[in-house]
């Protein structure tokens, strides 16, 4: 395991400091949401948009990021460098992932474990200091319940993260999947490090 963190470290400090920069965006642009939905219960269409690009971005760039870690892969295998493992990008984002996965957990836990609200309240708290990307979404734990708020809140980052890493893998994007012409290196092979295409 410390082998694989040492191989990895540069794809999980890029995971983590790009969800911590992304978190912070959420609770600017949820906190000004907030401010002006004031007492009411209803979730505005002024939320769903903020959350729609604030959820989406954080996504957007954790795809991204990790795509090139599976290209990476893909042009050493190529070389006979490393062998290619779809579960690596697994691994990869689940260890870069674990402090918000944990916290989410510890919410989890207590909002289950305990009769009043206050304890999973606090830890909820914390979580949205990790997960600031779905702060304007916060009253849909209402309808929701907290445990499966924040069930539902950590998969976006872990799907986006996972295929994108897989996507890279396989030297194809979702553009490409889709009909759109896009030129390698974008899709098809990628290049070696030695191109001025190849992003680290």
């Amino acid at each position: 395991m410390k082998q694989f963190i040492r191989d990895n470290s540069a794809a999980i400090k890029k995971f983590i400091v790009t969800h911590i920069v992304m978190s912070l965006l959420g609770i600017m642009l949820g906190l000004a949401i907030m401010s002006f939905e004031g007492e009411s219960q209803s979730i505005s269409a002024l939320a769903v948009i903020g959350s729609a690009f604030t959820i989406g971005f954080m996504c957007f760039l954790h795809y991204d990021d990790m795509y090139f870690v599976g290209a990476k892969v893909a042009v050493g295998a190529r070389k006979g460098d490393e062998k290619p493992s779809a579960m690596r990008g697994v691994k990869i984002t689940l260890l870069a992932y674990s402090p918000v996965l944990l916290v989410g957990l510890i919410t989890s836990v207590l909002d289950i474990a305990t009769s009043s609200g206050e304890p999973a309240a606090k830890a909820l708290f914390v979580y949205y200091a990790v997960q600031g990307s779905f702060l304007a979404l916060y009253k849909i734990r209402i309808a929701l319940g907290v445990t499966a708020y924040v069930v539902i809140t950590l998969i976006p980052a872990f799907v986006a993260s996972v295929l994108g890493y897989y996507m890279g893998l396989k030297e194809k994007t979702i553009r490409g999947l889709l009909g759109f012409k896009v030129k390698p290196p974008y899709d098809g092979p990628m290049p070696d490090k030695k191109s001025r295409w190849f992003r680290s």
